[in-house]
């Protein structure tokens, strides 16, 4: 783990500094890009986080990401003592979750191509029912077909969410606050410990994962319904779906 952040930082932090620049006179121009801060118009369209969090959109996407969080956190935690648990070696355990980090590598973009092409909740419900599919699939490991369907599905929705999340405070609020909407919606990954800590203790009281699985299959149930209720809260249309 030291030796990952110490590569990041070498890596980043010069590419940061040498690669991140403005947009040039030029460059503006032929884009058509504004400085967001002097628009009037995007100004106006969009919400401030005290506009924001008195819709619904804000408190059903902070409950989506809360959600996948404490799947995902109990994932990374208890999945390897899980499938050791059923009678993998701690090799064969380990070399499953390596192949789930592993496509986030692909993931991210995959999701992004689809984002670029449907709108911002489609993508959202359709990476969350991807996520709810995998916790189905989860109560029947660890039998070797749903153990392989787990890992694609659930190795592909874990990662690409990343993509999706700006894009749908953008969706929901306007771009010009994004950015402090969005850090104010990253309080809710604190919920995220809950997800080790229940599945552990799940575990330990009945001897098995079973209980604590099934409460995930609820649980992204609920976030799929959250991401359902979404909707643009900008300059609502006439009979606006909210896509």
């Amino acid at each position: 783990v030291l030796w990952v952040g110490i590569g990041g930082a070498c890596v980043i932090l010069p590419f940061a500094a040498a690669a991140i620049r403005d947009p040039r006179p030029e460059e503006e121009r032929a884009e058509g890009r504004v400085e967001l801060g002097r628009d009037s118009s995007i100004e106006s369209s969009s919400m401030d986080v005290g506009r924001a969090i008195k819709t619904r959109s804000f408190w059903f996407l902070g409950f989506n990401l809360a959600a996948t969080f404490i799947y995902f956190v109990a994932m990374t935690d208890q999945l390897v003592p899980f499938l050791t648990d059923e009678g993998f070696s701690g090799s064969e355990a380990a070399g499953h979750f390596r192949t789930i980090v592993g496509m986030g590598l692909g993931s991210k973009i995959l999701l992004g191509l689809l984002a670029d092409r449907v709108s911002a909740p489609t993508a959202l419900r359709f990476n969350t029912a991807l996520l709810l599919a995998s916790s189905v699939v989860l109560l029947f490991l660890p039998a070797r077909g749903p153990l392989a369907l787990f890992i694609i599905s659930y190795g592909f929705a874990s990662t690409a969410r990343d993509v999706l999340y700006p894009l749908i405070v953008v969706h929901c609020f306007g771009s010009r606050y994004m950015a402090e909407i969005y850090g104010v919606l990253m309080l809710s990954l604190v919920a995220g410990a809950l997800g080790p800590i229940v599945a552990a203790a799940a575990r330990d009281a009945t001897g098995s994962y079973s209980g604590a699985f099934a409460g995930l299959v609820v649980l992204n149930g609920l976030s799929l319904v959250a991401a359902w209720l979404i909707r643009a809260e900008c300059e609502p249309r006439p009979g606006d779906s909210g896509e």
